[in-house]
């Protein structure tokens, strides 16, 4: 596993972000300009997929990856505010 996967992974561990992941993704695509389908299709994932990590922020750091890049975010901006909230 690579330093940058292990991270985010180790993140996602240590604290209840998955709703605010979902929150901050969906904000990204409805900020691009996308619908769920198409973020699917350009992304090579299913259209389930995206609706599921919209809903509860669950999906493999590969997937979460993967929808960052092609939305153009980082994986740390999906999480921060959320970070900042707590302190």
């Amino acid at each position: 596993m690579e330093y940058y996967d292990w991270r985010l992974a180790e993140l996602h561990r240590q604290y209840p972000l998955r709703s605010r992941l979902g929150d901050r993704i969906r904000h990204a695509r409805q900020q691009s300009g996308l619908s769920q389908a198409m973020l699917a299709r350009i992304a090579g994932l299913d259209p389930s997929t995206i609706s599921r990590v919209e809903r509860s922020g669950r999906a493999s750091t590969k997937t979460i990856i993967t929808i960052c890049e092609v939305l153009g975010v980082t994986t740390d901006w999906t999480i921060m505010d959320a970070f900042h909230a707590q302190d």
